[in-house]
């Protein structure tokens, strides 16, 4: 229990997130993601739309409301299907000019994102959940550290917004007042300017805000990966493999080693001891064998086994301390043994061969 309770606990995460922790992340679409940088996408995308797009759209607006106008004794309306045309027209100029608009925030909107992080489509992010419905969550959201961040933020940004208006159309205020004695056509091009010193103005404020939102974010997003020590450790071990499942396993790998050993003793040819502490079983079959070949061996209660296998299939067991303790060390199951004791294994073998042929058949 007190394991589960130190993994949720925030204060228990002291320690920096592994590369895997963070790939897992990423997989799952948590991704560090500013909203300012969003705003000063959109921002960025209307500033260029007002620069490049604004001026001729207006233009061509001005130029067809002027000519409707200078026409308009010479127009029929005389049912709605005729102010549906005329409504029609004036709107496929309007609509064009904030079609374009549109097409500006996607990309800019996008880029955004993209620079953000790298585009993946994650399905279960758009998966609906009863937590973004939760009010209890909606309140935790609101008014936790968070909220209050957001609320601090928008707080700022309001502020900023407000003495750079005050800035820019307090320095215009002359030409405010002159415009009530100059022709409507330039209150066009006056607006236009004032909104291109605003946005400016509040541009690079929020390049400033976005970049250290940015900043923040992304610690906020790391701070949120960090892990604690147990979860590390979990971690190592399900990467490098549980020290107790490993242990597991190396003990099944020499049981089944020691059950085939013994199970080959009773193919052996002989049987060398120490005599209770070292056996090693050897096989020669003449056409068979090249030289004699280690089929088991075992210390200690393995060596009792070996012995007692021997016993049960009748084969000669030859206590020789000298010679197993220099052959076990470098014997190799299922290998002959090395050139420098096949004088002496051989002698033994001739010892079976002698005392067969003196009792019945031989075994080798």
């Amino acid at each position: 229990m007190s394991g589960g309770s130190d993994d949720n606990d925030p204060e228990s995460k002291t320690e920096e997130p592994t590369e895997t922790r963070i790939a897992d992340a990423l997989k799952k679409g948590q991704v560090a993601m500013s909203r300012e940088v969003m705003v000063l996408a959109s921002m960025l995308a209307l500033t260029a739309w007002l620069v490049f797009v604004a001026p001729n759209a207006t233009g061509s607006l001005v130029f067809k409301l002027k000519s409707i106008f200078e026409h308009a004794g010479t127009r029929d309306i005389n049912s709605s299907t005729d102010a549906l045309i005329l409504l029609s027209t004036v709107s496929l100029f309007s609509v064009s000019a904030v079609l374009v608009l549109f097409v500006f925030l996607f990309v800019f909107i996008l880029a955004g994102a993209f620079i953000q992080a790298e585009p993946r489509f994650v399905a279960t992010r758009i998966q609906p959940k009863i937590s973004h419905i939760s009010l209890l969550k909606g309140w935790t959201r609101m008014f936790g550290k968070a909220g209050l961040a957001e609320f601090v933020k928008a707080l700022v940004k309001l502020t900023v917004a407000i003495v750079i208006a005050i800035s820019v159309l307090g320095a215009a205020d002359n030409e405010i007042v002159a415009l009530m004695w100059k022709s409507p056509a330039l209150l066009t091009d006056f607006v236009v300017s004032q909104i291109g010193a605003l946005l400016s103005g509040i541009l690079i404020a929020m390049v400033v805000v976005a970049v250290g939102d940015f900043m923040w974010s992304k610690k906020r997003w790391r701070d949120g990966l960090k892990m604690t020590r147990k979860e590390i450790s979990d971690e190592l071990k399900q990467a490098e493999g549980d020290p107790v499942v490993k242990s597991r396993l190396r003990s099944l790998a020499r049981d089944r080693s020691r059950h085939r050993m013994l199970g080959n003793v009773g193919t052996a040819t002989l049987i060398l001891t120490n005599p209770t502490h070292l056996a090693i079983a050897l096989r020669y079959k003449h056409g068979q064998d090249n030289a004699p070949v280690v089929v088991a061996k075992g210390a200690d209660h393995l060596c009792m086994r070996i012995r007692e296998a021997a016993q049960e299939h009748d084969i000669p067991i030859f206590e020789k301390k000298p010679l197993a303790r220099a052959l076990y060390p470098i014997a190799v199951v299922d290998q002959p043994i090395p050139e420098e004791f096949y004088a002496a294994i051989a002698d033994l073998i001739n010892i079976i061969h002698e005392k067969a042929a003196q009792t019945g058949p031989a075994r080798a």
